[in-house]
C-alpha cells in the first residue's frame, strides 16, 4: 500500500494550523447516537468521496509504559482485522480504485480514504473494520516493528527531526509530549503486544472520533452513510488523558535558548511561546495576529541574518494548552542567539500601534483564499480540519471564525498585551559539532536515555577530561517487592554483592576492584551523618566510582556481580549479621519509634511507611534458596535503571550496557507509591531515650510536578524559620526544620525535631505558626533571594562529584521519568519570582488537612509537660 509522506503532511498542517477549511458547500455537522462527530461537505464537482476518520488520541495520550504505541498501532491498523487479511484489504481497495493512508501526531491519529463515490459504502466499511477491529497479532507485530524502526532510523538521519526531538524534550519533558511521536528504537523493540492492544481498547472508541466526509453526496446521504457504517458501534468510557504541558517554559519569563550539537553542516533554531488555549476569549485575536508573523519574520531574518534558509510559524492546539511555534534553518556560521532574538523581536513588533484591524482582516481573507485553492484537491482538503477537530467539534471552529470576523482594535491590543508584549518562551538551537579545543578542562555531553530490548532503562552522559567515572544502578520497587514478610531482604541482596559466592570470594572481589581502581558501595552507612539521604522505599541502589579509563571494565564487573547468585549459608550469615547490627544501632528510641508510627499514620498501608531495614524478625527465616528466588524478581531487567557518566560517547555507553546486561530478563509488575490516605490526629509513643521527638506533617494531594521548584523554596523559608526559632533563638534543639517529599501527582510536608519533652506542645505550635506565616506570604524579595541562592548552592555541592551526577540521573529517571530533572529544577529555582513562591505557599501550606502529629517520649514519662518557668529553658531561650 503506497503511503503519503507523513513529514510532508505534518509540515503542511504546521503551517496552516491556524486556519479552518472552507468547503465547496457550507459544512454541516451531526453527532450519532454513539457519540461519533460527523462533518459533512457535499461537493458535486468531484466524482470522489473523501472519508477522513480522526481518532482523538495521539502520542500525547501515551505513558512511559506505552510510549511508541500510537504510531505502532497506526501501522498495525493496515495489517488485518478479525474478518479480513491484509492482502484482502489491499486487493479490495485496489479493485475500488481507493486510496488509504494514515498519520500519527501528538493529539490525534487520522486515517484518510479517497474512493470513487460508487464504492463509498464498501470502502468505508473496510476502513471502519480496520480502525475498530484490527487484530494485534504478536508475530505480525514483531515484523511491523522492523518497519517502524526503519522509519525511525530514516527520520533520525534528517537533522530537522533530531532538532525537533531535542526541542520537544526541552519544552515538554517529563510529560508525554516529550516522547518522540514515532517512539524510540529500543522502546519499540520492547513494546509488548498487550500494551498496543490496550492502547487501542482504551482510545479507539467511536465517541472519541470525528468523521469528515467530502464528495458527491448530499447531506442526507452522508448522514445515512455514516450511520450505516459506524452507527452500530457502541460508545465506551474513556480513560483520563495523561497530563501534557509545556513544563520547560513554566518559569521562564525572559526566555532561554538551549544548545545541542550534532547537525551535519547546518543547524536550526526552534522557539516555543505560550499562547491562549483554543477556547480562551483572546484566542481568536491571538490567532489572527499570528497570521502576520511570517511576513515580519521574513523581513527581519532576511535583513539581519541572511544565512537563515527558512523560517515558519504556526499554532499548536492541545486540549489543555496552546503554543506558538517558530522554527528557522541555519547555514553554518549563523549566530543562533541573534536568530532567536529576531524571532522574539518579530513577535513583539505586532504592537497595537503597528497592526491595524484592516491588516488583520486582509490576512484572514488571504488565508481563507489559500485554503480554498488547497481544498480543491479532495484528497487533501479535509486535512485542514484535522488539528482543530482533534481538540474541539466543528461548530466551535465556526464560532471561532465568526469571532475573528468581528475583531476590534481593542481585542487585538488585549491579546498582544497578554501574550506577545512580554512573551514566555523557550528555545533550542541544534548546531554542528564545534571543533574540539585542546588544552584540557572537564566537559559534559548531552544526557541520552533509552530502554534496552530487555526492559532495562539506561541513561548515559559523556564526560570529557575527568579523572573519575560514575556508575549508578537503581533497583526499582524495594519496599513494594518485600511486602510485610521480607523487610530488609533487598538490603541483604545488596550486601551479598560483596560477600562472595561459590564462584568467587570476598577477597577476590575486593582485589579485582582494586586492580581497576574501582569502589562499589552497595548500601548506605547509617552511622555516617548525611549518608542515608539516598535511601528510599522506591528503590535500592549500587554506587560505583572508578578511574575514568576503566569505566567499561567497571560496568562489566557490576553486571557480573548482579548475575552471581551462588551465595551460600556462610555468605548469607555474614550479610544478616551486618544488617542486624544496623537495626540494633538504629534502635527503638523515642525518635525512631515516633518516626516509624508517624510514617504509618501519614502514608497508611503504603510502601512509603515500610521499614527499609526491618525490625529483625523478617530475617529469622531467610534461607539462601528463598533469597535466590526473591533475587530473580528484584534484579530483573525491567526494575533496573542504569546511569553512567563516563569518557565515551553516550551511544557507546548504551551499546556496552546492552551487551553486558543482555542476559537479564524482565518480570512485569506494577508498583504503586502514591499514598491512598492518611490517618490524621495526635498520638504519643514511649520508647528508650534521653530526648523527646515530634514528627508532624500532612499530604499534598494532587500536587503537579511543575510546582516542584516554587514549593521547594517556600518550604526552605519555613524550615529556616523553624530552625532559627527553635534552634538558634530558643536553644531547644540542635537541628530543626521541615522537608518536602515530592513526586508527580502528590507530595508530603513533614517536620521532625528532637528536643526536651516539656517543649513539645509549644514546638508544635511554633512549627505551624511559621508555616502559616509563609502561607500568608510574609516574606520579601530579600528572603526569597537568600532561600534561592542557598538551595542552588546546596544542589551544586551535593552534585559536585561524578558519582553524584550519575546518581542524580538515575534518581531522576526512577522518581520523575526524566533523567535531567535535577538540573531542570536547578534552573527553574533560579527564575522564581516572589509571586510564584507566594502563590504555591498559599495554595499548599494554607489550612493543611489531615495533619498527623506524633510525640515520642522517653519511657516512663507521662504526657508532655508544660513549659518550664521562664529562665529554666535550654540555652539561648531568652
Amino acid at each position: 500500500m503506497r503511503r503519503l509522506s507523513a513529514t510532508a503532511v505534518a509540515m503542511f498542517l504546521f503551517v496552516v494550523a491556524v486556519g479552518t477549511a472552507t468547503a465547496a458547500a457550507p459544512a454541516r455537522t451531526a453527532t450519532l447516537a454513539n457519540g461519533l462527530d460527523v462533518v459533512m461537505m457535499p461537493d458535486a464537482t468531484t466524482p470522489l468521496l473523501s472519508s477522513l476518520l480522526i481518532v482523538r488520541a495521539g502520542s500525547g495520550n501515551e505513558t512511559l509504559s506505552t510510549a511508541g504505541a500510537t504510531h505502532l498501532l497506526e501501522h498495525m491498523i493496515f495489517r488485518g482485522t478479525e474478518s479480513r487479511t491484509q492482502d484482502e484489504i489491499y486487493d479490495a481497495f485496489d479493485r475500488m480504485g481507493a486510496y488509504h493512508n494514515a498519520q500519527t501526531r501528538k493529539t490525534y491519529t487520522n486515517f484518510i480514504l479517497v474512493t470513487p463515490v460508487e464504492h463509498a459504502r464498501g470502502a468505508m466499511e473496510i476502513q471502519a473494520d480496520m480502525i475498530l477491529h484490527s487484530v494485534i497479532d504478536p508475530d505480525t507485530l514483531e515484523i511491523e516493528k522492523g518497519r517502524v524502526i526503519a522509519e525511525i532510523e530514516q527520520g533520525r538521519e534528517r537533522s530537522s527531526n533530531r532538532a525537533d526531538e531535542i526541542h520537544r524534550r526541552h519544552v515538554y519533558e517529563p510529560t508525554s509530549y516529550g516522547f518522540p511521536t514515532t517512539g524510540s528504537v529500543t522502546g519499540i523493540r520492547s513494546l509488548p503486544a498487550d500494551s498496543v492492544r490496550s492502547f487501542h481498547d482504551d482510545w479507539y472508541a467511536v465517541n472519541n472520533m470525528a468523521l469528515v466526509l467530502r464528495g458527491d453526496l448530499t447531506y442526507d446521504e452522508m448522514k445515512r452513510l455514516a450511520d450505516a457504517v459506524y452507527g452500530g458501534e457502541a460508545a465506551r468510557a474513556l480513560p483520563e488523558r495523561p497530563e501534557a504541558w509545556p513544563v520547560g517554559m513554566e518559569d521562564w519569563r525572559e526566555g532561554r535558548l538551549h544548545r545541542a550539537y550534532g547537525a551535519d553542516g547546518a543547524g536550526s533554531v526552534h522557539v516555543t511561546i505560550s499562547a491562549p488555549r483554543y477556547d480562551e476569549a483572546d484566542a481568536p485575536a491571538f490567532a489572527a495576529l499570528a497570521l502576520l508573523l511570517d511576513d515580519e519574520l521574513d523581513a527581519r531574518l532576511s535583513a539581519e541574518n541572511p544565512l537563515v534558509t527558512y523560517v515558519r510559524s504556526g499554532i499548536r492546539y492541545d486540549p489543555a494548552f496552546s503554543v506558538l511555534e517558530i522554527s528557522a534553518g541555519l547555514m553554518p556560521g549563523t549566530d543562533p542567539d541573534a536568530v532567536a532574538d529576531a524571532m522574539i523581536g518579530a513577535v513583539r513588533s505586532l504592537t497595537p500601534d503597528a497592526v491595524t484591524v484592516d491588516q488583520v482582516k486582509r490576512a484572514l481573507r488571504e488565508r481563507r483564499r489559500s485554503e480554498l485553492f488547497f481544498a480543491e484537491q479532495v484528497q487533501y482538503g479535509s486535512f485542514l480540519l484535522v488539528p482543530k477537530l482533534a481538540v474541539a467539534p466543528w461548530g466551535f471552529w465556526q464560532e471561532f471564525e465568526r469571532a475573528q470576523d468581528d475583531l476590534s482594535g481593542a481585542d487585538l491590543a488585549a491579546a498582544y498585551s497578554l501574550w506577545l508584549e512580554q512573551p514566555r518562551w523557550v528555545g533550542s538551537a541544534y548546531l554542528p559539532e564545534p571543533e574540539q579545543e585542546t588544552g584540557g578542562g572537564v566537559e559534559l555531553g548531552e544526557i541520552v536515555a533509552d530502554t534496552l530490548d530487555n526492559g532495562l532503562a539506561a541513561v548515559a552522559r559523556e564526560v570529557r577530561g575527568a579523572p573519575v567515572a560514575g556508575i549508578f544502578l537503581a533497583v526499582r520497587g524495594r519496599s513494594a517487592l518485600e511486602g510485610d514478610e521480607r523487610h530488609g531482604w533487598v538490603d541483604l541482596l545488596h550486601r551479598l554483592l560483596l560477600e562472595g559466592s561459590e564462584q568467587t570470594t570476598a577477597e577476590r572481589i575486593e582485589r579485582r576492584m582494586n586492580e581497576i581502581g574501582m569502589e562499589m558501595n552497595v548500601v548506605d552507612d547509617p552511622r555516617m551523618p548525611m549518608d542515608d539521604y539516598r535511601t528510599k522505599p522506591e528503590y535500592s541502589y549500587v554506587r560505583v566510582q572508578v578511574v575514568a579509563e576503566n569505566w567499561d571494565r567497571a560496568l562489566a564487573f557490576l553486571a557480573e556481580r548482579l548475575a552471581d547468585d551462588g551465595f551460600g549459608e556462610q555468605e548469607l550469615e555474614a550479610a544478616v549479621g551486618k544488617l542486624r547490627g544496623v537495626i540494633d544501632r538504629r534502635g527503638g528510641t523515642a525518635k525512631r519509634e515516633a518516626q516509624r508510627l508517624f510514617a504509618r499514620r501519614l502514608f497508611g498501608d503504603n510502601v512509603n511507611s515500610a521499614p527499609i531495614y526491618g525490625d529483625g524478625s523478617s530475617l529469622d527465616g531467610v534461607t539462601p534458596d528463598a533469597l535466590r528466588r526473591f533475587r530473580r524478581d528484584v534484579f530483573s531487567a525491567d526494575r533496573l535503571v542504569l546511569s553512567v557518566l563516563a569518557p565515551a560517547p553516550a551511544a557507546q555507553i548504551l551499546d556496552l550496557a546492552a551487551r553486558e546486561f543482555a542476559a537479564f530478563t524482565s518480570t512485569e509488575g506494577e508498583r504503586e507509591y502514591a499514598p491512598a490516605s492518611s490517618s490524621p490526629g495526635t498520638d504519643t509513643v514511649r520508647a528508650p531515650g534521653r530526648q523527646a521527638y515530634i514528627a508532624t506533617g500532612f499530604l499534598l494531594h494532587e500536587f503537579p510536578l511543575r510546582e516542584h521548584a516554587a514549593t521547594l523554596i517556600a518550604n526552605a523559608i519555613v524550615s529556616d524559620r523553624i530552625y532559627r526559632d527553635l534552634g538558634e533563638k530558643r536553644g531547644w534543639a540542635y537541628g530543626a526544620g521541615s522537608s518536602l517529599l515530592m513526586r508527580d501527582g502528590w507530595g508530603a510536608w513533614t517536620a521532625g525535631i528532637s528536643l526536651p519533652e516539656e517543649h513539645l506542645a509549644e514546638a508544635k505550635q511554633a512549627v505551624y505558626r511559621h508555616l502559616a506565616s509563609v502561607a500568608r506570604g510574609e516574606f520579601d524579595e530579600d528572603r526569597l533571594a537568600i532561600a534561592v541562592n542557598e538551595m542552588r548552592g546546596s544542589m551544586l555541592r551535593r552534585y559536585s562529584s561524578r558519582i553524584n551526577l550519575a546518581m542524580a540521573m538515575g534518581d531522576d529517571a526512577v522518581l520523575y521519568g526524566d533523567p535531567g530533572w535535577t538540573w531542570t529544577l536547578y534552573e527553574r529555582i533560579g527564575t522564581l519570582t516572589l509571586t510564584d513562591v507566594r502563590r504555591v505557599a498559599a495554595e499548599y501550606f494554607s489550612n493543611p488537612e489531615d495533619v498527623v502529629i506524633l510525640f515520642g517520649l522517653p519511657e516512663g514519662s507521662d504526657e508532655p509537660r508544660h513549659r518550664m518557668p521562664p529562665g529554666m529553658g535550654g540555652m539561648g531561650g531568652h
